[in-house]
């Protein structure tokens, strides 16, 4: 509602009055039909909750476009504020889009804090624990499992993956196993990271792409306890493979990786 006004009063000094008025019109009709929907949504809510409250989660919001986002806040601001109704809103303050569109919207003076009641840190899971807990169950040999959890792990940790990403990537991998042994198990789950995370270094592999994964995750690699030792694993791996006929090694867990 306030992004609204906001809008209203950005355009009125390139109206004529007579625009503005119209405006300003439509905007009180508009204030009618949202009290007349909270009229009617109060009764509903307070026939199906039964003195409970009524949770609704939202995830995924800092996903969305920045006008999107602020109008959505402002809707449960303002027009869905009813007893029985919480709200409760996922955000990922590591990297706040939702923050950010406030800011972009509203301006540099309003804060996420100004649209809700009450917040809440989580603390951030371990993704070892995470990794292991999800993978325990792949259907791959023991040695080819271990090798691919561990790999994984140190991949996950140094590139600072989310936890939405690495869940994904290990639904790739069980989608992709089989029971028999895999291909060069560590460059398998670099490829897996590499297929989420840089779609196109991942299709342009070549010789040529060496340098540039190199370049682009080496350093974050060497930065993490034993990473100088993970580093060239990795690179002896990516070489070999790179060297092989028509790329064999590659090919085959692209196949898998679909």
């Amino acid at each position: 509602m306030f992004s609204v006004l906001l809008d209203a009063a950005k355009e009125a000094d390139s109206k004529d009055i007579g625009s503005v008025l119209r405006e300003l019109s439509r905007l009180k009709r508009r204030k009618e039909g949202i009290e007349d929907f909270k009229k009617q949504l109060i009764k509903i809510v307070n026939k199906i909750r039964n003195g409970q409250n009524i949770y609704i989660m939202v995830d995924d919001l800092d996903m969305c476009r920045p006008k999107f986002i602020v109008d959505f806040l402002e809707s449960i601001k303002y027009i869905l504020n009813i007893e029985g109704f919480v709200f409760i809103i996922s955000v990922n303050r590591d990297k706040n889009n939702v923050q950010k569109a406030i800011n972009t919207i509203l301006g540099s003076n309003f804060e996420l804090k100004h649209f809700t009641d009450l917040s809440l840190s989580l603390s951030k899971q371990s993704i070892e624990v995470f990794t292991r807990e999800l993978l325990n169950d792949v259907k791959l040999t023991k040695k080819s499992k271990d090798l691919v959890i561990d790999s994984f792990i140190f991949y996950a940790k140094s590139l600072s993956l989310s936890l939405k990403v690495i869940e994904y990537c290990i639904k790739k991998i069980k989608f992709s196993c089989g029971k028999e042994e895999l291909p060069q198990p560590n460059l398998f789950s670099f490829l897996v990271i590499l297929q989420s995370i840089n779609n196109s270094l991942y299709e342009d592999l070549q010789k040529e792409t060496l340098e540039k994964i190199e370049s682009a995750y080496k350093p974050a690699m060497l930065n993490y306890p034993n990473g100088q030792k993970e580093w060239e694993k990795l690179k002896i791996s990516l070489e070999a493979a790179l060297k092989e006929k028509e790329l064999k090694t590659i090919k085959q867990i692209k196949n898998m990786l679909f």
